[in-house]
C-alpha cells in the first residue's frame, strides 16, 4: 500500500493548497470589510467584524501550517467516515442494497 501523503511533492502542494484557500477567505474578508465602509461612510467600527473573523482565520491557518499532511489528514477523515458509515446504514435501513 503507496502512502502518497509521505511522497516529497505532497508537502509542497498541501501548503500551496493550504496558502490559496487562506488568501481566498482573506481576499473576500477584506472584499467585505471594504463594502461595510463604503456602505456606513467610512465608520471604522464597521470593519470589526471582519478583523475578528480574519484574526481567527489567521490562527487557524497557522495552527493548521504547524501540523504535518499526515496529521491533518487524519483529523479530516474521522469524521468523514463516520458520517459515511451513518450514511451507508441509512440506506440500509431503507432496503437500498449496498
Amino acid at each position: 500500500k503507496m502512502n502518497f501523503v509521505n511522497a516529497p511533492g505532497f508537502k509542497v502542494l498541501y501548503y500551496l493548497v493550504l496558502a490559496l484557500i487562506f488568501a481566498a477567505i482573506m481576499i473576500g474578508l477584506v472584499r467585505s470589510a471594504m463594502a461595510s465602509l463604503r456602505r456606513t461612510g467610512g465608520k471604522i467600527s464597521s470593519i470589526f467584524d471582519e478583523l475578528i473573523v480574519g484574526l481567527i482565520v489567521l490562527v487557524g491557518f497557522i495552527s493548521f501550517g504547524t501540523l504535518s499532511p499526515d496529521t491533518v489528514i487524519n483529523w479530516l477523515m474521522k469524521p468523514l467516515m463516520w458520517l459515511w458509515d451513518i450514511l451507508l446504514q441509512l440506506l440500509r435501513f431503507v432496503g437500498f442494497p449496498v
